[in-house]
């Protein structure tokens, strides 16, 4: 996950406008650690 991580990240960045840069990494951010969370969250029950 360390490798891929910001491979994927610099994809999804570099494939949205220049003006939308700052909201695409927001729910870069955010859809990483929401999936983080429901995998714990599957793992533990």
């Amino acid at each position: 996950m360390g490798l891929a991580a910001p491979v994927l990240v610099s994809a999804m960045l570099a494939s949205v406008p220049q003006q939308r840069v700052g909201m695409a990494s927001g729910a870069v951010n955010t859809a990483r650690r929401l999936g983080l969370a429901i995998g714990i969250a599957a793992l533990r029950s």
